[in-house]
Formats: C-alpha cells, sequence, structure tokens
C-alpha cells in the first residue's frame, strides 16, 4: 500500500464517522499517530498539534456554520496556484480539521510526484480547477 492508498483508506474511514485507529495512523504518522487518534475523538489540541507537526507551512482556520465545522488550509508559496483544502463534514471541528490535514498530505504526495513524473514544478496539483484553488 503507497502513502497515498493508505491516507485514502484513513480519510475514508474518517469521513465515515469512525476513530481513527493507533494501527492505522501509525502506518502515516509513526511519531504522531496519537495526535489523529485524539483529533479522531475531538482533541482539537491533538488536531493542533498533528497540523503543525506535519504540514507546518499550511495556514489553517477552522470555524461552524449553522451547526457543521469547517475547515480550511491554504500553502501560500507566493502565486496564484495556491492549494487551498477546504472541508465540512460534522460536529466535531477536530474530525473536520483532521480530514483537511490528510487531503492536504495527499494533495501534497499527488503533486510531488506528478512533479517528478514530469520533471517540474506543480502546478496546483489535483483540486486545481475544482473549486479546491
Amino acid at each position: 500500500m503507497t502513502h497515498i492508498d493508505a491516507r485514502k483508506a484513513l480519510l475514508a474511514k474518517v469521513k465515515a464517522g469512525k476513530a481513527v485507529s493507533a494501527h492505522d495512523a501509525s502506518r502515516i504518522w509513526p511519531n504522531g499517530y496519537a495526535h489523529a487518534v485524539n483529533a479522531s475523538l475531538g482533541s482539537l489540541d491533538a488536531a493542533e498539534a498533528l497540523h503543525e507537526a506535519v504540514l507546518p507551512d499550511w495556514d489553517w482556520d477552522i470555524f461552524n456554520r449553522g451547526g457543521i465545522s469547517q475547515a480550511m488550509l491554504d500553502l501560500d508559496r507566493g502565486d496564484d496556484l495556491k492549494p487551498i483544502i477546504k472541508t465540512g463534514c460534522c460536529e466535531a471541528p477536530s474530525v473536520a480539521w483532521l480530514i483537511a490535514i490528510v487531503e492536504a498530505e495527499i494533495w501534497q504526495e499527488t503533486a510531488a510526484l506528478s512533479a517528478a513524473s514530469q520533471g517540474d514544478a506543480p502546478a496546483g496539483g489535483p483540486f486545481a480547477g475544482k473549486g479546491m484553488t
């Protein structure tokens, strides 16, 4: 299983409302799995700690609209093609944040693989032109 596949499997579980297991999280974040587990159980502190550990250059905003928690992450690269990850899922803001973290990591890895195969820098990644940039 690739890193992207592991993240997509974890993402599907979290979106289905399931708590993250230590086993699943340790496959992605060997040193930060406890933060992912606790974020899936409602800890904002854990979600923030995971974010700072794995996406230190990404800005974040967590908010609630009509009882739905939402997270928005963006990476300001100094150009107009910065990726923006938006989620809205549930009552727990930490879960919305966890989903956004995983989606941002999938974007980063996909963009890196694309750049490596093309021999250049990513231009917006997989979410370009889909309301995410």
